[in-house]
């Protein structure tokens, strides 16, 4: 019978919950320190793709993908369009403002530059995703207004890179620092309570279509805070992509016994679809199914987005939850 991950730190938890309360009894955040960012306008905000110079501070902001509205309301800061990518019911924590009037949930692929144009916005934002990285996507937009495109999480860096920039444009950088320190307090309660899974290897992806198994590598700086380590060849991957290599990300069925992990997180979506493409698929049952966890946590809530592209709202959520993946094996 296939053991449960997180069950085997039972013994861990009351020792862990005490050492919670107390931290939590010296973090009194209902008091707010004074704004000590002096980045008085004009102010030039760099990421890896861009460099912008704003002359006052932005008003009217347009935002790119789902983790730029994050970004943007964790500051206090509403914009006035925000293209959101994904579905509703796996980003529970936009969940407030999906029914906004300045957001386009449509499934455009693509920018839409006359809807971003409409707006009048004096700045946009956008995640450093390939889509914009592009040098004639940025053009259009700076055509529109200042564009940031700000550093996303990938092997290199942490989500809250992009996000301490989008705070730096918008001078709020002494309510992004409380913030990550917050989230930076929940990762070291959960390494805490997965203490016992230290050093243990993952893989994380999902089947395909054409049955073969997807690896990401998105969700890696995750788990690495976390204590936990690659297994192969997830490990290569990595270092492949930390070093600005392409590199093969799927594996075929014939390759699934090669997989050496202690565990794989499965991000398939564990409706009948995906329960059914793993019964039919041979390879999985035989080298994965054993060692296999859903990304969900124990209310039901899909964890994946948040791991693999959220920012200041998706990630702490995903993070006060994260043993709770270890409580969901896959059973076919």
């Amino acid at each position: 019978m296939k053991r449960s991950l997180r069950r085997i730190t039972a013994a861990i938890v009351g020792t862990v919950a005490v050492a919670a309360m107390a931290a939590c009894g010296s973090n009194d955040d209902s008091t707010s320190s004074p704004n000590t960012d002096n980045g008085a306008y004009p102010l030039t905000v760099k990421t890896a793709t861009t460099e912008t110079t704003l002359t006052s501070k932005p008003s009217r902001i347009a935002a790119l993908g789902t983790v730029s509205l994050e970004n943007l309301v964790a500051l206090d800061t509403e914009p006035v369009y925000a293209k959101v990518d994904g579905t509703r019911d796996s980003q529970p924590y936009i969940d407030n403002y999906w029914e906004k009037a300045y957001v386009d949930s449509s499934r455009d692929k693509d920018s839409n530059f006359e809807k971003v144009a409409a707006t009048n916005p004096d700045l946009i934002i956008a995640p450093s995703w390939s889509t914009y990285q592009d040098k004639e996507t940025i053009k259009k937009l700076e055509t529109i207004a200042p564009t940031i495109v700000y550093d996303v999480q990938s092997a290199g860096s942490r989500w809250t890179d992009g996000f301490s920039q989008v705070a730096k444009a918008l001078n709020r950088s002494d309510k992004a620092s409380s913030l990550i320190d917050n989230y930076n307090h929940t990762v070291e309660e959960q390494k805490k309570t997965l203490s016992a899974l230290h050093g243990e290897r993952y893989i994380t992806g999902g089947l395909t279509d054409d049955g073969s198994f997807q690896l990401t590598t998105a969700m890696s700086v995750d788990l690495r805070e976390l204590g936990l380590l690659p297994g192969s060849p997830q490990d290569e991957i990595e270092r492949q992509k930390s070093e600005g290599n392409s590199t093969e990300t799927k594996l075929s069925a014939e390759l699934f016994g090669k997989i050496d992990a202690d565990f794989v997180l499965d991000y398939g979506t564990r409706d009948d679809s995906a329960i059914e493409s793993r019964k039919q698929n041979d390879a999985y049952r035989d080298h994965i199914l054993e060692k296999a966890y859903w990304m969900y946590d124990n209310e039901g809530n899909y964890l994946a987005t948040a791991f693999n592209n959220s920012g200041a709202l998706g990630k702490p959520w995903m993070m006060e939850r994260v043993d709770e993946m270890f409580d969901q094996p896959v059973q076919l």
